[in-house]
């Protein structure tokens, strides 16, 4: 348990307000939605790029080059499964995204995006 704690202090996040600025600010930066097609179809933040979670380690190249990486599935877990991962092959500026898309759906509601 100790360990997941630890872990869980090392994932650098940023709010939903946070990363909707950055998107509207623009810049070479990518937002990486890591759930399954299934759960892209059915809502999604414009501008995200769908690389599940288990396609991830088959498709690092699609990340080379960003500045800041933002990664978001539905409510953080598996995002931040990913930022550990993405962290380890050596990944710099890479960000999970607080609360995911059940975030971004409640608190950008109405917002240009939607």
């Amino acid at each position: 348990m100790e360990k997941h704690t630890q872990q869980k202090d090392t994932i650098p996040t940023i709010t939903i307000e946070e990363l909707q600025l950055r998107l509207q600010q623009g810049g070479n930066n990518m937002l990486i939605d890591v759930r399954e097609p299934s759960e892209h179809e059915l809502s999604s933040i414009p501008g995200s790029h769908l690389i599940p979670l288990g396609e991830l380690p088959s498709r690092l190249e699609e990340l080379q080059g960003a500045n800041e990486i933002y990664l978001h599935c539905r409510s953080g877990g598996r995002s931040a499964k990913a930022l550990l991962f993405l962290q380890e092959m050596g990944f710099k500026n890479v960000y999970n995204v607080e609360g995911g898309i059940l975030a971004w759906e409640e608190k950008i509601h109405g917002s240009q995006f939607r």
